[in-house]
């Protein structure tokens, strides 16, 4: 498989998130229908949030698919929609049945009534398509449909079990649980704190107070009586992939869900309840925006699909549906099952369920698949063109010691490189900043890290990534390849990026690793591997289709990729860099081979027919291996269980004393029997019965491997060949192998390969038990990069690697001179100009004739070379890629706002809409603002405040400076009264042209910042003829004149196309819009130019009408949402750089280094002796860190 095997350890149940709610059509403009897939999709929050954020105004067709591997998840994902659609239907009641533990009996009556409901209408497929909720609810499978129906059954009938059945089910939940070690106690909790972005530190002591009442009592409310009513346990929090017992993952909290910033605000801390009430209240708002959206007859209701099956097996059954219109797999719909996955025919085709997608998200999956795993899933099904396709990641755990850094670490290359060779990349790694905050991630983080050592740390960190095609940010690029280019690549180069990776990959399984440099957390995190030879294949797959690489390079790439690795295995033992590589050769090569990477000839010829093969006809490429490990050997795996909670199994393939042995990481596995039938050899059959008690039944498990013909051919004699099942070789695995039981060696249970009772070989493709199958997605057309233009056809872009094949050194575009005119002139003597005219495109004019030539990456084009051959009659343009904060690329244009056929979308800064949006109320009584002055200066990096000391000529940190002056002026901070006007003054030319009028703030919540809700106007002489008077009162009211330094003014003129299409909800461009006829966006950027489109001028600009002196001005103005822009945390320092820390006495940088007070963390002393000087003072204030 594509992942590693996890045994059945430790398994959690997620009813509901881990992270607040966002809006999953945030990158996509109002108009454009969205078909949204949720790969590992957990609770609903984010559909329901969705949908209420949705404008009233907008009539498209919202379409989302949701997939999980759980059907758990998806039965009461289910159950809640359906109920709300139910008007009779109270939300409190919903609320209590989502996310408490325990019910009390109305709730738990209706939760009993609708259940039925479900079950009565969901006999067949047809049956429930065919319901009031099927118009809105679409099953993607009819397997789907029974597992959830089955849970259904089971909630409703869990209260008629026998007495001491549900005394023990009851035994497993919080409340009368009776072992201490599984127990949830704490005294500071911050899982839960995330939610409140900015205001975390405000939030820690009541979400902490609620999570604790939470997991001690079952329930949310914490009012007394309703703890007393709530004695019915919640049947929904019992059965799950863990059984039917209590496993909801310790660290949840249904608050986390929601946003709980604006509860936070004032100077007095918030109650528990206020908070639980905040939260409620807004589950009421989505729910009610959903009941009205589900209730409307318009053929624009949102639908939502469900998909039972784990993410990289749907992702392949879509793909098929994709090239093949095939619905069934020969792949099981999850490990540790033996159900095939099968798309619903009617679903797929008559009622359009789409199998590509303009949005996916996967959630946090991350965490459980690695980052390499869930581009290779997610990224085949991104619909085309790509100019509006999103691919949304997210991340929890940290498995190194700087949160920072891991998000790079888990592409085991660099950013620029594989964004390239993928043709997907973050739009934050690009653009050089976010609009979405998560400094409070940083800043808690570094605290914990400082309050406690690496061992006691057990922190999470959200890392929240947007990944696009890098040129769908150039209109040019998007307009000429609208789905993408062909690459060329040296084959010695590639094969040695692929290995780099391989290496990376891989490097677990290196023995002679130090133990010393394995750090703590590094060896508790060692077992959590995400990587198989296949993965590694199928990311190699994922690269050629995607540059869609010709057969003759992609052939030599794999020879070089070969040959380095077998010149790698060919050094001494203790020289390798992969000393452990050569067990797993031959499941390398069968991967490559399996997969149409790359044919290994020895795997294809004849094989005699005797040994294992007796009495076959033939002997094909590659069999499958089936193992039945008896049920008494898996209570060995006890004992792993309690070091490794999920232990990762291969399987081997040994001679008696192991000097040859071949391991494989692509198993299967499935409890169950075999029986067989007919004849030994081919006609040999099986039938398969799955036990579906799995760890709790009596049946033995049942493996299956897939491995060359020839290993069991060459590997030693057959009678004297083992099959084992085995824990893979992690520093953790080997700390299992000591333990009693093991005898030093991590082999579960191995039979001979002749012992017909317990080993059947079958031919790969008439295997009785499912395995991985091949998927091959199609890539990018056939053809040439562009067409034939001004000047004649351009050839692939040819990819070109530094010395080390680390970073991509050049990009190289070939241009065939092809027209006579321009032919002749260039033969003549005539020299072409180069100019680069956006992030991606270079402008050639050669004899009066101009052509774009596109790149498919950002490109720095002013250090661009060029090639001219005369006779062969061809020009070569080489360019560098842009790289971090260097000219070129997105420095032409930092907020690109592109157009796809009328629709406008900013490419870089997400939409939201401020009707939907919670105003912050300044004039309220106890406010308190100084969490936003803190949250407004955390915008800056290390390096850009460094560049504001020097007053660098920097475009993007003087943006955010200006925008950290608006902001805390407008909310009152550091001044008398919040200011609200202001105008933009040019200091090259002391000249004004941009005023601002600041309505209100407002609270971007699923981003974690705020939004100053403002009207742009843009002067000119035009313009100043028409409101001359107005203007002149304007000029005697107080207006803050904040100073653009040079270059500012034209990047202003960049991003207010951008900040003023995410805000808009009730218009469109119409047929006259500028920005459609004249095919630029901005439209200017000198001064007295207005940058923006007339067609949201005088739009949603009821702010302006309600004050006096701004009411003339409302006309001729278009609403703005500016809001702060960060760093990046994985590509810079944020905030104050660690070796800038100073003394607390002497203010001396240390001796040689500093250190910190041991007991509040915070004060740090460079010696001994300015800790005991400043100790009087210190002792008094201080503390322990929260």
């Amino acid at each position: 498989m594509a992942h590693p095997l996890f045994y059945l350890g430790v398994c959690y149940f997620y009813p509901f998130g881990n992270t607040s709610a966002t809006c999953l059509t945030r990158d996509l403009p109002p108009e454009t229908s969205a078909a949204v897939l949720l790969l590992g999709c957990g609770d609903p929050r984010n559909i329901l949030f969705t949908i209420f954020c949705e404008p009233k105004e907008a009539h498209r067709v919202l379409d989302f698919t949701c997939c999980d591997i759980d059907p758990a998840i998806l039965a009461r994902n289910v159950l809640l929609l359906s109920m709300i659609t139910e008007p009779q239907l109270e939300f409190t009641s919903m609320w209590n049945i989502f996310y408490d533990m325990y019910l009390d009996k109305e709730s738990h009556r209706i939760l009993i009534d609708q259940c039925k409901r479900l079950i009565d209408c969901s006999q067949t497929l047809q049956e429930w398509h065919q319901s009031p909720y099927g118009k809105v609810l679409r099953m993607c499978s009819n397997y789907t449909l029974e597992r959830i129906r089955h849970h259904w059954k089971l909630y409703s009938e869990m209260h008629r079990l026998a007495r001491q059945e549900l005394s023990r089910i009851s035994r497993s939940f919080p409340r009368d649980r009776t072992d201490p070690s599984d127990s949830v106690s704490c005294s500071l909790v911050l899982s839960v704190t995330r939610s409140a972005g900015p205001l975390f530190s405000a939030a820690i002591i009541s979400t902490s107070d609620h999570f604790e009442h939470y997991w001690k009592t079952g329930i949310t409310s914490t009012s007394a009586s309703d703890v007393k009513r709530a004695t019915m346990v919640n049947p929904t929090f019992v059965y799950s992939l863990a059984g039917d017992t209590f496993s909801v993952q310790y660290g949840l909290d249904p608050l986390i869900s929601f946003h709980l910033a604006p509860t936070f605000t004032h100077s007095c801390a918030a109650s528990t309840d206020t908070v639980v009430e905040a939260a409620k209240s807004q589950f009421r708002s989505w729910c009610s925006a959903v009941r009205e959206s589900f209730s409307t007859s318009s053929p624009h209701s949102p639908v939502i699909r469900f998909l039972l099956g784990e993410a990289t097996v749907a992702s392949r059954a879509l793909q098929a549906f994709q090239n093949s219109k095939a619905f069934k797999a020969q792949t099981p719909v999850a490990p540790w099952s033996s159900q095939l996955m099968e798309l619903d025919p009617e679903e797929y085709t008559r009622h359009g369920a789409p199998a590509a997608f303009n949005v996916v998200d996967t959630s946090n999956l991350v965490d459980h698949l690695g980052l390499l795993n869930v581009l290779v899933t997610a990224i085949p099904l991104l619909s085309t063109p790509y100019t509006s396709a999103v691919l949304y990641t997210e991340s929890l755990t940290v498995s190194g010691d700087d949160a920072t850094k891991d998000f790079k670490a888990q592409l085991y290359g660099n950013l620029t490189t594989i964004g390239a060779i993928i043709n997907l990349c973050p739009i934050e790694y690009l653009s050089g900043f976010t609009a979405r905050c998560n400094t409070h991630e940083v800043l808690l983080d570094r605290i914990l890290r400082d309050a406690f050592t690496t061992t006691q740390l057990q922190s999470q960190y959200h890392q929240a990534t947007t990944w696009k095609i890098p040129s769908s940010a150039d209109v040019t690029a998007t307009r000429r390849n609208p789905k993408g280019q062909c690459l060329r690549f040296d084959p010695v180069q590639l094969g040695a990026v692929f290995y780099d990776l391989y290496e990376l990959m891989f490097q677990h399984e290196n023995t002679m690793y130090p133990r010393s440099e394995l750090t703590a957390r590094g060896l508790s995190m060692s077992n959590l591997l995400h990587n198989t030879r296949e993965s590694f294949v199928l990311f190699l797959r994922l690269v050629r289709d995607r540059s869609n690489i010709s057969s003759e390079q992609w052939e030599s790439t794999m020879v070089r990729f070969l040959s380095i690795r077998e010149t790698d295995r060919c050094r001494s033992r203790h020289e390798r860099l992969l000393p452990l590589d050569f067990l797993f050769d031959f499941d390398l090569r069968m991967q490559l081979d399996v997969h149409g990477l790359y044919s290994s000839a020895h795997f294809h010829q004849r094989f005699p027919t005797i040994g294992c093969f007796d009495g076959w006809t033939t002997v094909p490429p590659f069999v499958q291996i089936i193992l039945s490990v008896p049920r008494r050997r898996i209570g060995k795996l006890k004992t792993a269980i309690e070091v490794l909670k999920t232990p990762l199994l291969q399987c081997d393939v040994m001679c008696p004393d192991e000097t040859c042995r071949a391991s494989f990481t692509a198993v299967t596995a499935v409890f169950g029997t075999i029986r067989l039938t007919g004849t030994d050899g081919q006609g040999r059959g099986v039938v398969f019965q799955e036990d579906h008690e799995g760890l709790h039944g009596n049946s033995p498990l049942v493996v299956s491997i897939v491995v060359p013909s020839e290993l069991l051919v060459r590997i030693g004699p057959p009678e004297q060949v083992t099959i084992g099942l085995s824990l893979q070789k992690t520093p953790m695995a080997a700390l299992v192998a000591n333990r009693p039981g093991w005898s030093q060696s991590p082999t579960i249970y191995s039979a001979g390969l002749m012992d017909r009772s317990q080993v059947t070989i079958f031919p790969k493709q008439s295997s009785p038990i499912p395995h991985s199958q091949n998927v091959i997605p199609s890539g990018l057309p056939d053809g040439e990069s562009s067409s034939q233009d001004g000047i004649g056809t351009c050839d692939p872009v040819v990819v070109t690697f530094d010395e080390q094949c680390e970073q991509i050194a050049s990009l190289t575009l070939r241009i065939l001179v092809e027209n006579s005119t321009v032919r002749a002139k260039f033969q003549a003597g005539s020299n072409p100009t180069v100019v680069q005219t956006s992030a991606c495109t270079m402008q050639i004019t050669l004899a009066g004739n101009d052509q774009d030539v596109i790149f498919p990456f950002p490109i720095s084009g002013s250090k661009h070379r060029v090639r001219l051959a005369r006779k062969s009659l061809y020009i070569e343009i080489v360019v560098p890629v842009a790289g971090l904060f260097r000219e070129g690329g997105f420095k032409l244009n930092l907020f690109p706002v592109v157009q796809e056929g009328s629709s406008i979308n900013p490419w870089n800064i997400h939409r939201l809409n401020l009707f939907r949006s919670p105003r912050l109320n300044l004039s309220e009584d106890g406010v308190n603002m100084g969490w936003l002055k803190t949250h407004a200066s955390t915008m800056m990096s290390h390096r850009e405040r460094s560049l504001r000391k020097t007053h660098a000529n920097d475009a993007l940190m003087l943006i955010k400076d200006t925008l950290h002056s608006i902001i805390l002026r407008s909310a009152g901070i550091d001044v008398d009264h919040p200011q609200r006007l202001f105008a933009l003054l040019d200091k090259p030319t002391r000249d004004v042209d941009t005023f601002f009028f600041v309505n209100d703030l407002h609270f971007d919540l699923a981003s974690h910042t705020v939004i100053c809700d403002a009207y742009v106007l843009s002067l000119k002489p035009q313009l100043m003829q028409k409101i001359d008077a107005p203007f002149r009162e304007l000029l005697t009211h107080k207006i803050v004149h904040i100073p653009a330094y040079e270059g500012e003014m034209r990047a202003w003129k960049q991003i207010l196309p951008a900040f003023a299409e995410r805000c808009r909800v009730s218009w469109q461009h119409g047929s006259n819009c500028e920005y459609l006829s004249r095919g630029i966006i901005p439209l200017g950027t000198e001064m007295e130019i207005d940058p923006l489109c007339s067609c949201g001028r005088g739009k949603d600009v009821e702010g302006m009408e309600r004050v006096s002196e701004w009411q003339a001005f409302a006309p001729y103005v278009t609403r703005v949402a500016l809001s702060p822009l960060f760093a990046v945390s994985y590509m810079e320092y944020i905030g104050r750089d660690p070796d800038a820390h100073k003394c607390s006495v002497c203010r001396g940088k240390g001796k040689p280094k500093l250190m910190g007070c041991s007991v509040c963390k915070t004060t740090r002393y460079c010696s001994q002796r300015c800790q005991k000087k400043d100790w009087p003072d210190h002792k008094p204030k201080c503390k322990p860190p929260l």
